[in-house]
């Protein structure tokens, strides 16, 4: 068989099995993001005292109760709740997706008006959503790309429904950031703009292992995503305690709610010792308080 032809074979066998690969990766992402629509990450000093013999369901219903009370909840709305690394962290779902949403809704109300006069007398209280790896690592990456002393490369960034968002300035447009390539694409078209920016922060440059990369597809186009409406997704089936996946880790020598963990540590940046980064706020409305960003290490569904 002629060399030249053989190669050619071997290449085109190898760029299906990429294209494979990548659709199957784009499958496992999106899996894994479904199964983390019904939960929240809720971080508060409330959490730290703990016993083994604690209820953490009912703690994280008193800890909303106090701080939200518009919010209609008890012990049956949640599925299940599990301490997370870190002593004042814990990940709850919810049995129903609809009382989730409005209490990752009402994360707003915690630094405005009456909430925030009422969080004064008491632990504040911050609300995550639980992210895929892959977009913990760009929620984080756009984190460090808002922060004025690297640019202040973009005005904003929150997440919605598990999908990373950002602005490019206050009151333009929600651009959804599904992957590595497109926040790459985003950065070097404000850093074409400001000559002075240095090259975008990626895990490699700040000493973290190289990212997964996300598929985007065949004939993905490469432009900023522009949201144009709530995202949506299937519910996902309640599942026990101890399927709630293998990130759901209890911390090092402890059991389900027993409440023994590892020094908290602060999410975000990769600055333990630091203060939790800016609440990313959506809303141009919304005013904006602090609030920790997802830990690659601690969060839940990993």
């Amino acid at each position: 068989m002629d060399k030249d032809a053989e190669i050619s074979r071997l290449n085109e066998r190898l760029e299906q099995r990429g294209k494979a690969l990548e659709d199957l990766q784009a499958r496992v992402e999106g899996i894994d993001a479904n199964r983390r629509l019904s939960s929240l990450i809720l971080t508060c000093e409330d959490f730290i005292a703990s016993n083994p013999d604690e209820d953490i369901e009912e703690k994280a219903v008193q800890v909303i109760k106090r701080r939200l009370p518009n919010i209609n909840i008890s012990g049956a709305d949640i599925q299940a709740a599990h301490r997370l690394q870190g002593k004042n962290k814990v990940i709850v779902r919810f049995v129903k997706r609809r009382l989730r949403d409005e209490i990752y809704e009402s994360r707003f109300q915690l630094f405005s008006g009456t909430a925030e006069q009422r969080q004064r007398s008491t632990a504040p209280l911050y609300i995550t959503e639980s992210l895929t790896p892959s977009n913990r690592l760009i929620y984080s990456a756009l984190l460090d790309a808002r922060r004025p002393e690297n640019g202040g490369k973009i005005a904003s960034v929150f997440t919605r429904r598990g999908q990373v968002f950002c602005r490019l300035e206050k009151g333009g447009v929600n651009i959804r950031v599904p992957d590595w390539e497109r926040l790459e694409n985003i950065l070097d078209g404000q850093r074409r703009s400001d000559p002075s920016a240095g090259p975008p922060a990626t895990p490699e440059r700040r000493g973290g292992p190289p990212p997964p990369r996300p598929a985007v597809g065949r004939g993905a186009s490469r432009a900023p995503v522009v949201d144009r409406g709530p995202l949506s997704a299937p519910v996902a089936d309640r599942r026990s305690a101890s399927s709630l996946d293998p990130g759901l880790r209890p911390a090092p020598g402890s059991s389900p709610g027993s409440g023994a963990s590892e020094s908290p540590r602060r999410e975000g940046l990769g600055d333990p010792s630091g203060p939790p980064a800016a609440l990313a706020s959506e809303p141009e409305a919304a005013p904006v308080g602090p609030s920790p960003s997802a830990d690659p290490t601690t969060s839940m569904d990993q």
